[in-house]
């Protein structure tokens, strides 16, 4: 008799159609129903959707909650972790995979849980080719899985990562008794026995073929989108087993009871590297650029934690730091953590939910400062009178100052001279100075904090092996020199270079060289019409409609010392959005959005940083930042995984555009050693166009989070909420470069050089010209 082990669970969206502490109210009753069922059947077993965060957010209501479930944790019947949330792994790092199991872990150790050791991946958009490599760091030989591979997928597969190691993969591509009973979007009307044995028998066999190919032990998951458990599930199996007999039993089982007669079938395929292979329809891609802005504030935070907190950490207390840093810092990743739930960070949710996450952004952007200056002010050596060093420049990538940065002087005074530890002047440029009061520059502060004049500047600093440097200060009681102000260019413009050549066309678009064949253009817009949703890109049914090259363009320059800043403006005259009733033909009234990019040619390096402002009035639209250097025959995109290259061609079956994820650059080659990097924070989507033509997805509008009515999709992805904010009206700020750097490993060092900003800590005690009376009046 084959054996079915029916695995009760259920997909906990921590938000998702409604905001957070909508779902925490239907989990707390979720529990009630739980505890009820645990108590009525000692042989009623239940999964909590491999993380932690659903015990974690039902315990903020009941606190007791955990004294009740413990007996049932101990005994089996509860299975939960071993993550702490089920995060989208595309649109987050190696790292904060990492992070999510170590939280989970040290969860489940607190509360005295032993947490489930499947690596259960149920609903992601793909999964990279680092999984395996992590699962095997983790304890976790078996992982199991539902999208990214064909329909027709074996159940058992040997899954090699990045590196080679591999676990096995249990994969189940569809829901097989595709009816499922509790209280959620796609339930329905609890299962009839008659119901769930025709669905178990017809399942399998149309998976093996025949009775005999079944293995004697075999899985179904058993749960949906938010079901509550069922009370009846052991009377429903008793009466479905007496159809199955004598062929099947159906049991109640647990990850730990099946994985302990489980066998790896001697047939077993193996598949290698990421599971992205499904044409475009289960994968979901539009997730990818919804919301784009999620994205950028979830990769800076990323980033500052890995690029710069990390190695500021290990730079200040080389042996374990002490207990309470290393859990500030585990704090700032949790912070991180809960934005990346794969419906949040995807996009794909209500408006609410996404103004929640901006809040926990900043709340994270300010634990990370707050962390930063603490570290920092223990970093900064004392200086010959004692005092810590006035001004301190981290960056663990080197220090290549090509942001601006923020000094303060007493209210009055102004920079007038930079200095490094020789002594030697540093040539700099005053952009900006106003009054404030300096709230963030110091680890602690009171109530009194000191009246300050704020500085912006631009410093020509290039020590790109040098991780910190100590410089000194000093001021006087007006400007030396002009606040640097900008002043019409005409286009063209070109600029010779020691690394080699920069021109800007008469279109305000840019074009490099390093020695005489120009590589452009790069950096025009398209404009296409998009009638999907927030899961998929989706063009209308008639003819697209694709503007290209849009807009006429202005010109502006601004001389930094050894940096030139170009800005460009173009007026991006779109269509005003869908004709509300067809949904399938672009309105003939047009708006205006405007898109300011402002480009820092420096003399250091070949490569070009870019700050896009997009004041996008236009909806239902894509709108791409574009180029078409030359005939690109391979890219290499960073990965969570690494780098990785991927075909240039889509195949027959995919059914919308080819686009890919990317996390912080991507390499394009050409035949002929033509190379070129693009840079980009946030902005996770590429796709390389049959013309040739490379694009970067910066908006895209929609205001429907799910629709049934797509050519790009059969099925609705969720429910049919309306989501206006989704349409992203108003101004947006994207960070992007271009280089050419010719080898990923210089790709590598160059973003991570980048992608953050150099720290800078200033003792304001060292102000010259502070008030000690206005330090100790309070």
């Amino acid at each position: 008799m084959i054996r079915v082990h029916l695995i009760s669970h259920t997909h906990w969206d921590r938000e998702w159609y409604e905001p957070h502490e909508a779902f925490r109210f239907r989990l707390n009753h979720l529990f009630e129903v739980l505890l009820d069922c645990l108590k009525n059947d000692p042989k009623f077993t239940f999964f909590l959707d491999g993380q932690t965060a659903m015990l974690e957010d039902a315990m903020a209501v009941r606190p007791g909650l955990l004294t009740s479930l413990r007996p049932y944790f101990d005994s089996g019947q509860l299975e939960i972790g071993p993550w702490y949330i089920q995060a989208d792994h595309y649109l987050v790092s190696r790292k904060s995979i990492e992070e999510n199991l170590k939280l989970a872990t040290r969860m489940c150790r607190d509360w005295g849980i032993t947490p489930c050791q499947i690596a259960y991946i149920p609903d992601q958009f793909g999964h990279p080719a680092c999984l395996p490599d992590i699962f095997n760091d983790f304890g976790m030989p078996v992982a199991f899985a539902k999208r990214g591979l064909a329909e027709d997928t074996p159940p058992v597969l040997r899954w090699k990562g990045s590196s080679g190691k591999e676990v096995i993969l249990l994969y189940q591509s569809y829901d097989p008794l595709n009816v499922y009973p509790g209280s959620g979007w796609g339930a329905r009307l609890p299962l009839s026995p008659k119901e769930l044995a025709q669905g178990v028998e017809k399942y399998l066999l149309n998976l093996y073929g025949a009775t005999e190919k079944i293995p004697a032990d075999i899985l179904i998951m058993f749960g949906t989108d938010h079901q509550f458990p069922w009370p009846d599930l052991g009377t429903l199996i008793k009466a479905a087993n007496t159809l199955l007999a004598p062929h099947f039993e159906l049991l109640a089982s647990t990850w730990k009871r099946y994985l302990s007669v489980f066998k790896i079938p001697s047939d077993c395929p193996t598949v290698t590297g990421e599971l992205r292979i499904l044409h475009e329809e289960r994968l979901l891609q539009g997730t990818h650029s919804s919301r784009s802005y999620l994205k950028v504030e979830n990769d800076e935070l990323m980033h500052f934690a890995e690029i710069q907190a990390a190695p500021l950490l290990q730079a200040v207390h080389a042996d374990p730091p002490p207990a309470w840093i290393n859990d500030a810092l585990q704090y700032g990743w949790k912070l991180i953590l809960q934005n990346q739930p794969h419906d949040s960070i995807c996009g794909c949710s209500h408006d609410w939910v996404h103004q929640h996450m901006q809040l926990r952004s900043q709340k994270a952007q300010l634990w990370f400062q707050k962390l930063s200056a603490a570290l920092l002010s223990n970093l900064a050596a004392p200086t010959a009178s004692g005092s810590a060093a006035e001004v301190l420049l981290y960056h663990s990538g080197g220090i290549e100052s090509s942001h601006l940065l923020t000094l303060y002087t007493p209210v009055g005074e102004f920079p007038s001279a930079i200095q490094d530890p020789t002594g030697q002047s540093l040539d700099f440029r005053l952009l900006d100075s106003e009054s404030t009061t300096c709230l963030l520059t110091g680890p602690y502060h009171g109530t009194d904090e000191p009246e300050c004049h704020k500085h912006l500047l631009v410093l020509d600093l290039y020590q790109p092996a040098v991780q910190q440097i100590q410089l000194k200060l000093h001021t006087a009681p007006k400007p030396l020199q002009p606040l640097a102000e900008s002043m019409p260019l005409k286009l063209p413009w070109k600029k010779q270079l020691p690394w080699g050549g920069v021109r800007f066309d008469e279109n305000g678009l840019l074009y490099l060289t390093r020695n005489t064949e120009w590589i452009g253009p790069i950096g025009f817009f398209e404009d296409q019409e998009d009638c999907g949703d927030t899961y998929n890109f989706c063009p209308t049914d008639d003819l697209p409609c694709i503007f290209d090259h849009l807009g006429t363009s202005s010109a502006t320059y601004m001389e930094l010392g050894k940096r030139h800043v170009i800005v460009t403006d173009q007026r991006l005259v779109l269509p005003d959005g869908l004709y509300p009733l067809d949904r399938r033909t672009r309105s003939e009234d047009l708006v205006t959005s405007v898109a300011e990019s402002a480009y820092t040619v420096w003399e250091h390096a070949p490569f070009v940083p870019l700050e896009l402002i997009i004041n996008n009035q236009s909806k239902d639209h894509r709108l791409r930042w574009g180029c078409r250097p030359f005939k690109v025959q391979s890219i290499i995109a960073r990965d969570v995984s690494g780098w990785i290259e991927r075909p240039l061609r889509k195949p027959d079956d995919w059914r919308c555009t080819y686009t890919h994820p990317h996390s912080g650059w991507i390499l394009l080659k050409g035949s002929n050693h033509e190379c070129l990097a693009i840079y980009a924070l946030g902005l996770r989507e590429y796709e390389l166009a049959e013309d040739g033509t490379f694009y970067l997805t910066l908006i895209r509008a929609v205001d429907w989070l799910s629709r049934a009515d797509l050519s790009s999709r059969r099925y609705p992805a969720g429910p049919e909420v309306y989501v206006p904010a989704a349409q992203m009206p108003g101004p947006w700020k994207f960070r992007l470069a271009v280089g050419l750097q010719t080898r990923p490993e210089d790709c590598e060092a160059q973003f991570k050089r980048w992608a953050v900003a150099p720290l800078v800590y200033q003792n304001l005690e060292n102000l010259v010209g502070l008030s000690a009376s206005k330090k100790t009046t309070a």
